[in-house]
C-alpha cells in the first residue's frame, strides 16, 4: 500500500513527517467525504423487508467499515494534525457501524394500525 511506503514514523514517539501527516489527512478526509456523500443519498432510503435490508447494510459495510477500521486503528493514534486532528477523526468505526445499521429504515417497525391500511 503506498500509504505505508510513504509514512516515515518514529515509532517511539508516534510522531509522522510533515508528507506522512498530510498523507493520512488526505485519507481520512477522502473517506469522510465519501462516507458522507453515500450515507445522506441512502439514509433517504427505506427497505420495508427486514431480510434484503440487512443484506444491503452488510454489503455497505463490507465496502466502507472493514478496510476503514484497520486504517482507523491503525493511524488515529499518530498525532497528523495539530488543530483538526478530531474533525478527521470524527468517525470513529464504531460510530460508522451505528449508522450503517440505522439506514435504509434500520429503526422502521411496522405496527399492525400502518399494516391494516
Amino acid at each position: 500500500m503506498l500509504i505505508l511506503l510513504l509514512l516515515s514514523i518514529k515509532r517511539t514517539k508516534k510522531l509522522l513527517s510533515l508528507d506522512s501527516g498530510r498523507l493520512i489527512k488526505e485519507r481520512f478526509k477522502g473517506y469522510n467525504d465519501e462516507f458522507e456523500h453515500m450515507y445522506n443519498i441512502h439514509n433517504r432510503l427505506s427497505v420495508v423487508d427486514p431480510g434484503l435490508r440487512k443484506e444491503l447494510q452488510g454489503e455497505v459495510k463490507k465496502v466502507f467499515l472493514k478496510r476503514y477500521e484497520k486504517f482507523y486503528d491503525k493511524y488515529s493514534q499518530y498525532r497528523f494534525s495539530k488543530k483538526k486532528q478530531n474533525e478527521y477523526l470524527k468517525y470513529a468505526p464504531q460510530k460508522v457501524d451505528n449508522m450503517l445499521n440505522s439506514m435504509y429504515g434500520g429503526n422502521f417497525v411496522v405496527t399492525e394500525d400502518e399494516d391494516s391500511d
